[in-house]
């Protein structure tokens, strides 16, 4: 069953919309309708027993009804119907399923949430509570489905947003757990950016993360979704850009610029024979991250582009726990992730050097990127959200190499763009597309792995249709 809370909001929401005369409401409402079939190679990279490749189909429907009471007030939900007939794990942020439970089938509440956009006269303002898609520019921050309150401000030459988030519930059907990085935790974020020039922005960004309750003690039995590490962190990011993660922006170079800190206090616990916990450790953080990217587009009247990027992580580094990583860095319209689509990892004690090639027609986009990542500590362990075989403590710094194509075909025109859902699930968007793409990644484990390792790979034909 989907949880009560899901009933709760739907009360907050229909409390908080004033009541309108028939004439002041107007209904829209979208399918879009995902047929895939995907194929998995070993994640355990050779060296398990439990890794052998697999094939899946999947169908993923999501519909979505948009209701605008009179000028200020609008409420918008968002249902999901997955039916996988074995692990189907979403290669990028349009089919988010961070839960633990994959390969069941199960019907969730996505988003349901209302937004008032009263407060001052600019058409850019808004604040929403509910269950809302919260998504910040290049997604390596946030990009979730999360319970939350947020006020955003934009206009013509600067932007900000504040809120509150926590993820109560997946509010799934299958009952799929909290993944154990955002279980019991309650974020304060904020993001305020301004044009220092046309076209160039700077801004700054600040994440809060306050863990409840406590890490596992000495003697106590754990198991693999155990959360394990508690604590409060704090992120301060600086950043610059000129439209770098625009698909639609047509500058001729593009560049991203970013220096992230982290700072803060937790205890982490670890196991030991029996996944019984013999070690205990409070300590204090103290991390950073940063990127540098760039993206070229020689021609006016050809559309290719040529970019690079670079990304180092110190080793305590850790995000958010609400990034996806999937991004549109390469030019095109197509999510991608940034550090590849077959081994997902996540910054920290990482490194990560990327070339890539675009082509991006009307209704035709194709990337193809070349990733190669390292370690900083050879000891230490790197995260992945895919690849499921660990790296070795033997002083070995090369991760391997990935390498990620993607090809799109999308049908019909597409239709502008629109502020009100930009930081969220987009409603009528330049993404409300059919297509058609297949996806091909593949991973080659370098020696932080150690011998005997194989290739892992990653494929995926999917067809979308949008309905009204």
């Amino acid at each position: 069953m989907i949880k009560p809370t899901a009933a709760t909001l739907a009360l907050l929401a229909a409390a908080a919309v004033p009541v309108a005369t028939r004439a002041d409401v107007t209904f829209n409402y979208a399918l879009r309708a995902t047929v895939g079939a995907e194929a998995d190679g070993d994640r355990t990279l050779g060296l398990g027993s439990n890794g052998d490749s697999t094939q899946n189909l999947f169908v993923n429907l999501a519909p979505r009804a948009l209701i605008q009471f009179g000028e200020d007030w609008t409420a918008y939900t968002r249902i999901r119907a997955f039916v996988p007939t074995g692990r189907a794990a979403p290669f990028d942020s349009n089919t988010p399923d961070n839960a633990t439970a994959r390969g069941n089938s199960f019907i969730a509440l996505s988003e349901l949430w209302v937004q008032y956009n009263g407060l001052t006269s600019y058409p850019g303002e808004a604040i929403s509570l509910g269950r809302q898609r919260v998504r910040q520019v290049g997604s390596e921050w946030w990009d979730e489905d999360i319970d939350s309150l947020r006020w955003n401000f934009a206009t013509t030459l600067k932007s900000f947003d504040i809120g509150i988030a926590r993820q109560l519930f997946h509010y799934r059907s299958d009952g799929a757990p909290i993944i154990a990085e955002q279980r019991h935790r309650t974020y304060g974020f904020g993001n305020a950016s301004v044009d220092w020039r046309p076209e160039h922005r700077v801004g700054v960004r600040a994440v809060v993360a306050q863990d409840s309750g406590s890490a596992p003690r000495i003697g106590d039995t754990v198991d693999a979704d155990s959360k394990l590490r508690n604590g409060q962190l704090n992120w301060l990011g600086l950043y610059a850009d000129n439209g770098f993660y625009d698909p639609l922006n047509r500058t001729p170079f593009n560049y991203w610029i970013e220096a992230n800190y982290l700072i803060g206090k937790q205890t982490e616990a670890s196991a030991g024979s029996g996944n019984v916990v013999d070690t205990r450790n409070r300590q204090d953080v103290n991390a950073y991250a940063g990127t540098i990217a760039g993206r070229w587009r020689p021609f006016t009247e050809f559309p290719v582009a040529f970019g690079a990027a670079y990304t180092y992580s110190s080793r305590e580094y850790q995000q958010t726990g609400a990034q996806s990583n999937s991004s549109t860095f390469s030019g095109t319209q197509t999510l991608i992730n940034r550090y590849n689509e077959t081994l997902r990892a996540q910054l920290g004690n990482l490194r990560v050097a990327s070339a890539f090639v675009s082509l991006s027609f009307d209704n035709d986009a194709i990337s193809a990127i070349f990733s190669t990542l390292a370690r900083n500590d050879g000891n230490a362990a790197i995260t992945a959200d895919n690849v499921i075989a660990q790296t070795q403590a033997n002083g070995r710094n090369h991760v391997g190499n990935g390498v990620d194509l993607v090809a799109t075909h999308y049908f019909g025109r597409a239709l502008r763009r629109q502020r009100l859902l930009d930081s969220g699930d987009a409603f009528v968007s330049q993404k409300r597309r059919s297509l058609i793409s297949i996806r091909a990644s593949a991973f080659d484990p370098g020696a932080a792995f150690g011998p005997g390792t194989e290739l892992d790979y990653r494929v995926l034909l999917e067809a979308t249709l949008w309905v009204n």
